[in-house]
């Protein structure tokens, strides 16, 4: 093992020796080229009220603490033989109050952090990069829960850019542990990846990548479900440009997947699609999808297939024409779909300042049906939740208990009534994310669950969409308005569906004036499935004043009413922060977030404000830092102050 580990040492000294430039000394043993960091003394004084449920709790305290932080670059023998970074940080706190962590707050509690990255060869042909990292801190989620995390990250990858087809390989890991502290839900979370990555081609005209990588996900949650996914994926990704002027181009996907433990499954999908310019301005796109997956309950084959005409008539004038037939083979049922539709869009210039602009668009869907009355398993539906927008699953008739919202993996699944709410509108099913949950907002998630299929069925479903806008003084002022209806056609064997009959009214209006733009929108649905009215308002300021006030507003407030419940539904948010750099040395900076929502259960009233004043002298750096927070969930509320004073030096 000796000679083995003497020859590879005496190999890559030869090798880092060839890879460097003549003239360069070597031999260094340890080679700081530059570092920093800082050290810092902190006093704090903080209170906390939780009133309401029955809870009355009330904490005060005043500590001190410390921290250090450090960053450094280094190589050993020489810079082109290995580069090493370090960065670590510490600011231990030895409080045990449950607090809420003070949101946007820079100095986190019980700070403990450390990263390595090494780099093997960093200028030559192949390279080896492994770093690893650790952390543990407290932080917050959307300033409505608190957290303690522990987390690793590490990893090696080996590039190799030799030869014509360079390629790398590598793994990467990471662990997280979190603990919501005040409701003391846990949460559990691995990831491995092992994954190799070639170029077969890379090019100006053509781009060919290939990639094999195998996956494991593992999860386990406050209940003490524990989920395990293993996933192992091949894919292809390639485009060719082509035509005198290269903006002809072919692309294709290919994708082949293996799925074992919780959730196991194959998966075969192909994607295809060529564009070329017959005549000038004439764009004709074909476009063709093949998806195969397997299941322990079901399979599902389908094929998809469809072209595009794209015609721009001068500068004004752009049309297009679309059509896409699908069939789907599922194991209880059997789909053909046609869509159509034709838009035209037509923008023109008035007196040079203003603009006209006008669309059309008009959308049929044909769709055909075969199946016994039965339920059926629908998997891995995309829904994006985004407050403020209303989500519905796509079926009716949906099994409550049966709906499972998921990440992307499908390791991790969120809790009803703690990450999202189900809400019943008419035969169909509403989601709604909870803020603070572990859904992000504007969030795309799956959803798993059983419908009632009430067997075979035809229709033919109509869309007419109209819209114009006017924009006044180069689009400072503007005024637009939206309508949009659809209709069903020959409808047999529906009698037991919900179809969504709708027309829509939207009439709006914005303005811009350099740092500055608001608008409002009235938007009317009157629909068979989900009728409602909402007024949406918006501003948005960003702009510096004076050369040394900087000034950043933006809110939103949608409000909602029901027409099938004759219940409201109030979405408000805003957010801003003010920047006064009083002289080189000195700024001032305070920010605020306000956040409100009214009914479907999740009343909110969410208040923050942060001020941070910073001196410099120096090495020297005196912050002062005041927090104020209050939450008002349901009957609960709780009222936070905290004053922070911390003198930090720097040293590089």
């Amino acid at each position: 093992m000796k000679k083995i580990l003497t020859i590879l040492s005496i190999l890559l000294l030869l090798y880092s020796a060839k890879c460097m430039a003549q003239g360069q000394s070597v031999g260094k043993i340890w080679g700081l080229e530059n570092y920093n960091g800082e050290v810092r003394l902190n006093s704090y004084y903080r209170s906390q009220i939780r009133i309401g449920n029955q809870i009355d709790e009330r904490q005060q305290s005043i500590y001190f603490s410390g921290g250090i932080s450090f960053k450094s670059n280094s190589y050993i023998w020489h810079p082109r033989f290995m580069t090493i970074f370090l960065e670590g940080d510490y600011s231990p706190a030895r409080q045990k109050e449950n607090y809420l962590v003070i949101p946007d707050e820079v100095e986190s509690n019980n700070l403990r952090k450390y990263e390595i990255k090494i780099n093997l060869f960093p200028q030559s042909r192949f390279s080896l990069i492994s770093y690893y990292n650790n952390s543990h801190l407290d932080a917050n989620r959307e300033n409505l829960s608190s957290l303690r995390s522990k987390g690793t990250n590490y990893g090696s990858i080996m590039y190799a850019k030799t030869g014509k087809i360079p390629f790398s390989v590598g793994y990467t890991g990471s662990t997280l542990n979190e603990l919501e502290l005040q409701t003391g839900r846990s949460f559990q979370y691995r990831q491995d990846n092992l994954e190799a990555r070639v170029n077969l081609i890379s090019n100006s005209v053509s781009k060919q990548e290939g990639v094999v990588s195998r996956n494991h996900y593992y999860r386990k949650d406050y209940g003490g479900i524990e989920v395990s996914n293993q996933v192992d994926n091949v894919t292809y990704n390639g485009s060719v440009l082509f035509g005198k002027k290269k903006i002809d181009n072919v692309s294709g996907f290919l994708s082949a997947v293996s799925q074992s433990g919780f959730e196991t499954f194959t998966r075969y999908q192909c994607m295809q699609q060529a564009s070329m310019e017959f005549f000038r301005r004439l764009h004709a796109t074909e476009r063709y999808r093949f998806f195969d997956e397997r299941r322990h309950l079901f399979a599902m084959l389908q094929h998809s297939a469809g072209a595009s005409l794209n015609h721009q008539l001068f500068e004004s004038l752009h049309s297009q024409i679309n059509y896409d037939y699908t069939i789907s083979s599922h194991s209880v049922y059997t789909e053909k779909l046609h869509q159509a539709n034709v838009e035209l869009n037509y923008i023109k210039k008035l007196f040079r300042k203003h603009e006209l602009e006008l669309t059309y668009k008009y959308a049929i869907s044909m769709e055909k049906w075969e199946s016994k009355d039965q339920y059926i398993n629908v998997v891995n539906e995309a829904i994006t939740l985004k407050d403020g927008q209303i989500t519905l699953l796509s079926r009716p008739y949906i099994t409550l208990s049966s709906v499972q919202i998921k990440d992307n993996t499908g390791t991790i699944i969120y809790q009803p009534n703690v990450d999202y709410l189900l809400i019943a509108q008419k035969n169909y099913l509403q989601v709604v994310r909870i803020a603070g949950g572990l859904i992000p907002d504007n969030t795309m998630v799956y959803a798993d669950f059983i419908s009632l299929q009430p067997g075979s069925y035809q229709y033919q479903s109509t869309n007419h969409l109209v819209s114009a806008g006017l924009s006044f003084f180069n689009r400072k002022l503007g005024i637009y308005g939206r309508y949009s209806t659809q209709d069903y056609l020959a409808p047999k064997n529906t009698d037991l569906m919900t179809l969504n009959y709708f027309d829509q009214h939207v009439l709006g209006i914005k303005a811009n004036f350099r740092f500055a733009g608001a608008g409002a929108e009235y938007d009317r649905m009157n629909s068979t499935v989900l009728p409602y009215t909402v007024m949406r308002y918006y501003v948005n300021v960003q702009g510096l004043f004076l050369k040394r006030i900087l000034v950043s507003v933006n809110g939103n407030v949608y409000d909602y009413s029901r027409l099938n419940t004759l219940s409201n539904i109030i979405f408000a948010d805003a957010n801003s922060s003010v920047s006064y750099a009083i002289t080189n040395k000195m700024n001032l900076m305070t920010s605020f977030s306000y956040r409100k929502q009214i009914g479907e259960n999740m009343n909110l009233d969410l208040f923050n404000i942060r001020s941070q004043f910073t001196m410099n002298i120096e090495k020297l750096r005196l912050s002062l830092i005041y927090n104020y927070y209050n939450r008002m969930i349901e009957k609960e509320q709780i009222r936070f102050n905290a004053i922070n004073i911390q003198l930090s030096r720097a040293f590089r």
